[in-house]
């Protein structure tokens, strides 16, 4: 007679024999609770245990190679790394697949699991199950972020924990399974055919999302703003409350406005001074571009870019410089062609400029920006070449110390998202349309961020005397704002002799002296990715690194001296 715990072990290793031969679900557990910011840059992910995908399973379509997941007290977050770059909002079968009541048994049913909530990327629409029933979702239903809006090979997505649709929270417990494929035909799928991830919502001791305060913290810092009136809504008389609160609440020291096709500059004159009617404004409409800019300084001169413009501005009695104001509103849509000769123009203009080959009172180091809807969904090239001044080997870096341009990065003010265009009537999610650019080399970066009312707490609302719906109804796009403090550049040490000094090679920085150096490398963001005394060698190993533009400081310990340059990793 056989025993019966022989019968059980028997059983299990049966058990085991299907699962390894006729791949039945195997899960793997993953919690992570951390602090995440949605701006389509991904430090925050480094530290984070990825689930990896085997390289060159996807059967000649696109391959996944990465994932990773957490979350923090009010979003579930979402990282995916491919093998080449795509638009994760077109042009793609990829497919999010969240088992919310871990059955089987409900929802649509891959690899073990019974999806309740189902994303198609591509297509831009969602599925959500709840017993027999099934609801089209938009992203607006589910709040569905996901960024960079151009094409990358790495997205971060982020879903909202206490979300309701009809009456059905998404994430009704505190577990969830989940898949992703780029395409149930023959494409690839995460994990494996037969395997899910099981995430668990955890909650953790963390740093509470900094709410970034509106008011500019020192009366020496420039305010910069730029804002898409969405077809002239600015002089819709139904919505001058909205305007004048937010401007009231902005108080910019120049912005740029954007889609004024048939509003005029005594229009703009009077909304200004009604809204601010402490302070007076200069304010200039390119003539044959639908943009304005409206500046507390004197506008010298300006000059059409295709259709947009650039500004003379005299700064000269604080702070003793001229400054170029470059408005930008890019064709939009899919428009790459039209798009990447107006970014080419704009920084063909930069250099020209530079050269005083425009105006010859725009000194050297003086402040630039670039600011506007910039209507980046298209190919990441363009983001690239208007960031760094380079395309395809060609050009000249944009700054004044010879590397790229720095970007505001603006978030808004109590949500960890980047977005600047949203639309919850579009079947297009939110995106990163609009940007300030800017010489780091003289102007440091004080704050940035985005005003969307929608999401502002009633606290804020209430200090800033707005309403919730300002934003949404004044336009499709929201306000950009940044502040800056000009720096001394006569304090600055700095050689500029980057074509002599280091080389690219083979994924390293190769030094062409061996410099007694301290090296250290910031994204465009500036946040420092790598530093490192460089004494027995002259390689700095960057293999880790993802491709973007880079700066790069050399600083000379003998000669007291930096060199301060750009680079750009391609793979």
């Amino acid at each position: 007679m056989m025993r019966p715990y022989l019968n059980t072990i028997k059983i299990v290793f049966f058990a085991l024999f299907l699962m390894l031969n006729y791949n039945l679900a195997i899960s793997a557990d993953y919690s992570y609770c951390g602090r995440f910011i949605i701006d389509g840059y991904f430090n925050d992910w480094n530290s984070i245990a990825s689930i990896d995908d085997k390289i060159g399973d996807a059967n000649g379509k696109l391959d996944i190679l990465q994932m990773k997941v957490g979350n923090d007290e009010k979003y579930v977050y979402f990282y995916v790394k491919f093998d080449s770059t795509i638009n994760l909002q077109e042009n793609n079968n990829i497919t999010l697949y969240i088992d919310n009541d871990n059955s089987a048994t409900t929802g649509e049913q891959i690899n073990g699991i019974g999806a309740d909530l189902v994303w198609h990327f591509g297509q831009r629409f969602g599925i959500f199950y709840v017993e027999k029933n099934k609801y089209f979702l938009k992203h607006s239903s589910i709040e569905l972020v996901s960024l960079p809006s151009v094409t990358s090979n790495e997205f971060e997505i982020a879903l909202p924990i206490d979300k309701t649709v009809y009456g059905n929270k998404i994430f009704p417990q505190s577990q969830f399974r989940f898949v992703l494929a780029t395409d149930t035909l023959g494409g690839d799928i995460i994990p494996d055919n037969g395997k899910f991830i099981n995430f668990t919502i955890s909650y953790c001791d963390q740093i509470p999302l900094q709410i970034i305060n509106i008011e500019k913290e020192n009366t020496a810092f420039i305010r910069i703003s730029a804002w898409n009136c969405l077809q002239d809504s600015i002089s819709n008389p139904n919505l001058k409350g909205q305007f004048e609160r937010i401007l009231k609440t902005i108080n910019p020291d120049m912005m740029g406005l954007e889609e004024l096709y048939t509003t005029d500059e005594t229009y703009v004159t009077k909304l200004f001074n009604e809204a601010i009617p402490e302070t007076a404004f200069y304010i200039k409409k390119q003539p044959y571009t639908d943009i304005v800019l409206v500046s507390r300084y004197p506008i010298l001169a300006s000059k059409q870019i295709d259709g947009n413009a650039a500004f003379l501005i005299d700064m000269q009695n604080q702070f003793h410089t001229n400054a170029l104001v470059i408005v930008a509103h890019l064709p939009a849509s899919q428009n790459n062609d039209s798009r990447l000769k107006e970014v080419l123009d704009i920084v063909n203009f930069i250099y020209k400029a530079k050269n005083k080959q425009i105006w010859s009172n725009l000194e050297i180091n003086s402040p630039i920006f670039v600011i506007g809807d910039m209507n980046f969904v298209g190919l990441k090239e363009q983001l690239d070449a208007m960031l760094s001044g380079i395309y395809q080997g060609s050009g000249s870096w944009n700054d004044w110390d010879n590397t790229a341009f720095a970007e505001a990065n603006p978030r808004l003010t109590e949500e960890p998202f980047c977005y600047s265009w949203i639309n919850n009537l579009s079947y297009y999610g939110p995106g990163k349309l609009d940007y300030i650019f800017y010489s780091d080399y003289v102007s440091d970066l004080k704050k940035s961020f985005v005003i969307y009312t929608a999401k502002m707490s009633n606290t804020a609302i209430s200090k800033y005397g707005l309403n919730y719906d300002d934003s949404p109804r004044a336009s499709d796009h929201c306000p950009i704002v940044a502040d800056f403090q000009l720096k001394n550049i006569s304090d600055v040490k700095t050689v500029n002799e980057q074509t002599q000094q280091f080389q690219i090679e083979n994924n390293a920085i190769v030094l062409k002296k061996n410099l007694n150096s301290f090296v250290i490398i910031y994204n465009i963001l500036g946040q420092i990715v790598k530093q490192k005394q460089v004494k027995d060698t002259n390689k700095i190993n960057i293999s880790d690194l993802k491709q973007g533009i880079y700066f790069i400081v050399i600083v000379d310990n003998k000669l007291n001296t930096q060199i301060r340059s750009s680079f750009i990793k391609n793979y």
